[in-house]
């Protein structure tokens, strides 16, 4: 664990680039596998979506049916998380509760925004549907150790809920 930054790095098994916007992982999370979902989160309407490419955002349905076309089997997981700002807010209203409802697993999501070391940016260059043959690591600024100490605007938000 980084003491300064409050993050817990962990490892990342095979780390698939589903779209221009949105690398997926597997770690292990309370001894079981759990999904992972990296992107970033649009919250300039009404229901926050996740960006598909740079262009394009989608909701957690087509989400969830793109995992599912690229071969996933939401079965094979305890859990999900989804690591976007913005995917816990709304309640039940929220990204991360619809994810919930279309897969049938609990999705750990975050409040506000979020920051993480994203997995696919210490890789090579995936193209879309590819996996990596490499494990790496992961970490989310959990605002802990003595970056709690830091100015209000040099912090990060750490959020978590569960849906």
């Amino acid at each position: 664990m980084s003491k300064f930054k409050g993050s817990a790095v962990k490892k990342a098994k095979n780390v698939t680039r589903l779209s221009e916007g949105i690398v997926t992982f597997e770690d292990t999370y309370h001894k079981q596998r759990r999904l992972n979902f990296i992107g970033h989160g649009d919250n300039s309407t009404q229901n926050t979506r996740m960006f598909f490419n740079d262009h394009q955002a989608i909701d957690a349905s087509s989400l969830h049916t793109l995992a599912v076309n690229n071969g996933y089997s939401m079965d094979d997981y305890s859990s999900l998380r989804t690591i976007m700002c913005f995917s816990g807010n709304g309640n039940a209203n929220s990204f991360a509760a619809h994810l919930s409802a279309e897969a049938g697993r609990p999705v750990k999501s975050y409040i506000g925004t979020v920051t993480a070391v994203d997995p696919d940016k210490i890789l090579p260059p995936l193209k879309n549907g590819q996996t990596s043959k490499y494990d790496t690591i992961f970490s989310i600024d959990k605002n802990r150790g003595l970056s709690k100490y830091l100015p209000s605007f040099l912090n990060t938000e750490y959020n978590p809920v569960t849906y």
